[in-house]
């Protein structure tokens, strides 16, 4: 028995003896090859994990209540002490979004129970975001939804109104409209049973939830009508849809007719003395006004989320045609938003397209920044508009190109238009005079039209060691592509 110890003792130390002793050099050079080979993108989760750990970590150090957050917490402890009275305020004076100013009175008065609901809300928000939009499941474009939302500027969301108001406002009304297109995905797939067809009216509560966001019930109505209309043709409904539409177009009317609406407004007209007289405005001059707005932050402001987009969308119609004249569309957007990166020289070059400095009238957070020119009563004054448009038909014609003639360019197309150009639609509403915290529903749109664009250029493999192969390849590409954004934003942020 002492026999048989010593010889397990003895083979344990060969084996201490023969284990090498790894040095710092052989750690980076291990380190550089699990990024390199792939390693990284194979475990899906994890990239979903770290996200959610992420916003936790954010989330749980936030230090008690901040702009909004405050104020409408003394408000809650002395004149508006009932949550009635709390949204019939909001109702008369400031806002038609009644359920979530419900649920704001509850956030903001306990801390620590807005911290725990929050953090659950952002992990079914990362969880529905990967199941929608991942629809190969690969691992690779759970990182890309991990990366991409690391581009948007969470600390705005405390910045700008508090944390409460802001995921409250828009978090918690996001989630929910994602969670209602479950149910179009199940029916789209044609997997929807008899059972589901009607048990899914019982997302009710979500869907006016997330029809209470003014832009949310915009999105609902143009997705829900578009979907209606396109299954009529094939002699298909579904009564989900129908109740959507309903819904949806009842909020939008409820938003129209809201006097809290009106006066916030009113009020943000007065503040912003160069827009004196924006009620008065043509339809057509408001929806330049909230594209060239939106264009500002995306492509001068925030931009490399914008620039990692359409780099990974030129890649994707490079990868798939060799067309000369199909692959320089992508370049248009890819070249003027490398030119963006130089903003500042812009202003001193191209006066009369960008301005810098000055109120313009959507929020003081832009006010520092280089923009866009906004539409005047020259001719020449709209170049900045049609220069901004002409990116936006680029970006549609190249989905077209990846995705072709197909039920899936419908899908994608509406996810990036009813997405990203709904916040258009704010440009005749109190909304176009907020800060960068509105532009987190455009933010998510993108982040999923690149998930779709992602999993589109990882084409289907009969063998599982192809498959792998494809995957370290855009491992790769993904890997190379960061680094030189990153590289590039940190050099050109001086320019």
């Amino acid at each position: 028995m002492e026999q048989k110890k010593e010889n397990e003792i003895d083979i344990a130390e060969e084996k201490d003896i023969a284990k090498p002793k790894r040095n710092f050099k052989e750690l980076m050079k291990r380190a550089w090859l699990y990024v390199w080979d792939g390693e990284y993108i194979k475990s899906r989760f994890i990239p979903l994990a770290f996200i959610s750990l992420f916003f936790a970590i954010m989330v749980l150090s936030a230090e008690g209540r901040h702009t909004d957050d405050a104020q409408f917490y003394e408000w809650t402890q002395t004149t508006l002490t009932s949550p009635i009275a709390f949204t019939r305020w909001f109702y008369n004076n400031w806002s038609s979004r009644v359920i979530i100013n419900f649920l704001k009175f509850y956030m903001v008065q306990v801390f620590w129970v807005w911290q725990v609901v929050t953090i659950i809300v952002f992990i079914i928000f990362v969880l529905t975001l990967d199941y929608l939009f991942n629809t190969k499941k690969l691992t690779i474009v759970s990182w890309l939804l991990a990366i991409f939302l690391l581009f948007i500027p969470l600390f705005t969301f405390n910045s700008e109104a508090g944390w409460a108001a802001t995921t409250v406002n828009f978090l918690y009304p996001i989630t929910a409209l994602l969670i209602c297109l479950i149910p179009i995905k199940i029916f789209l797939s044609g997997s929807q049973t008899k059972k589901q067809r009607w048990l899914f009216l019982l997302l009710f509560p979500l869907v006016v939830l997330a029809a209470n966001m003014e832009v949310g019930s915009i999105m609902l109505v143009a997705s829900s009508f578009t979907l209606i209309v396109y299954f009529a043709f094939k002699k298909k409904w579904d009564p989900y849809l129908v109740m959507i539409f309903v819904i949806a177009l009842a909020s939008v009317i409820f938003h129209m007719v809201n006097p809290g609406n009106a006066a916030r407004s009113a009020h943000y007209e007065r503040l912003n003395r160069p827009w004196e007289g924006y009620s008065d405005y043509s339809v057509f001059r408001q929806l330049a006004v909230g594209i060239l707005a939106l264009s500002n932050f995306f492509m001068l402001f925030q931009r490399v989320l914008f620039l990692a987009f359409v780099s990974l969308l030129t890649i994707a119609v490079w990868r798939k045609h060799k067309n000369i004249m199909f692959r320089t569309i992508p370049l248009i957007p890819l070249v003027f938003s490398v030119l963006f990166m130089f903003r500042n020289l812009l202003w001193f070059t191209f006066r009369t397209f960008f301005h810098f400095g000055g109120r313009q009238g959507w929020g003081e957070n832009f006010a520092y920044y280089a923009g866009f020119t906004f539409p005047g009563d020259t001719l020449f004054s709209l170049m900045p508009l049609v220069l901004v448009l002409t990116i936006y038909a680029s970006i549609l014609i190249s989905i077209y190109l990846l995705f072709g003639n197909s039920e899936k360019t419908l899908l994608v197309l509406m996810v990036f238009c009813f997405g990203f150009f709904s916040w258009t639609a704010s440009s005749i509403t109190p909304v176009v005079f907020s800060g960068q915290r509105t532009m987190f529903k455009s933010a998510i749109a993108i982040i999923c039209t690149a998930m779709l664009v992602l999993g589109e250029c990882i084409k289907p493999s009969e063998t599982k060691e192809n498959k792998e192969v494809q995957q370290v390849h855009v491992a790769r590409m993904i890997f190379v592509s960061f680094c030189v954004i990153s590289l590039s934003v940190f050099i050109l942020n001086f320019l």
